[in-house]
């Protein structure tokens, strides 16, 4: 269910499928397979010109969430340490397919840079943004429901996950407050070298 388009102003022009994987895409074409590494790649043939362009890949992901016991589970990266591209922005919508009764039983995270935020914005869905988003970075999102979101979907287990997911969770957000809260200090002892420097240079200047 692949298909990518160059959005224009004057009409958008869809990309012809091709079944081969190609160094060098031809202009106007795409293919969508297992590439030699083994991985789903989805590449496109762009315009050598220097200048802006804009284009939509759209697809569908089969079996994208699991139901356990206690809980359904939605858990997907969306940019792989693979891509070599960086990105200034990335923003993302999450959509459910049935409200949750009560807010409190939708919990979200977001995996990847720190600069990060990922929000439930009503009881169906749910909002992500992070910024300057490095190469060979990766990007990923963890939504946790009850069961009767995702009633009809039929990848299941008989086990309980609710609770290893909120341990793992809190592990790793107290990991990345650590991080943080190094940073800052780093940042904030680089700052105080500097002003001393200042006024040591300042004071022999002065003499």
């Amino acid at each position: 269910n692949v298909s990518v388009q160059e959005i224009k102003n004057s009409g958008n022009v869809s990309f012809r499928r091709i079944y081969q994987e190609k160094y060098h895409v031809d202009k106007n074409c795409f293919y969508a397979l297992r590439n030699s590494k083994g991985q789903f790649e989805i590449a496109w043939g762009a315009h050598a010109e220097d200048t802006t362009r804009t284009y939509q890949i759209r697809y569908t992901i089969v079996d994208a969430v699991k139901n356990y016991v206690d809980c359904s589970e939605f858990y997907w990266q969306f940019i792989s340490t693979e891509s070599e591209i960086p990105v200034n922005i990335v923003t993302g919508t999450i959509t459910l397919p049935y409200a949750v009764s009560n807010k409190d039983d939708l919990k979200v995270w977001a995996h990847g840079p720190l600069n990060g935020n990922i929000i439930i914005v009503s009881n169906d869905t749910v909002k992500f943004e992070v910024e300057d988003v490095r190469r060979n970075t990766m990007l990923e999102a963890r939504v946790v429901t009850p069961t009767n979101v995702f009633v009809n979907n039929q990848k299941r287990s008989s086990g309980e996950k609710l609770q290893s997911i909120l341990q793992q969770e809190q592990e790793w957000a107290d990991e990345a407050n650590r991080i943080r809260e190094k940073r800052i200090r780093d940042r904030e002892n680089l700052i105080k070298i500097l002003i001393i420097g200042a006024i040591i240079f300042n004071t022999i200047g002065l003499v």
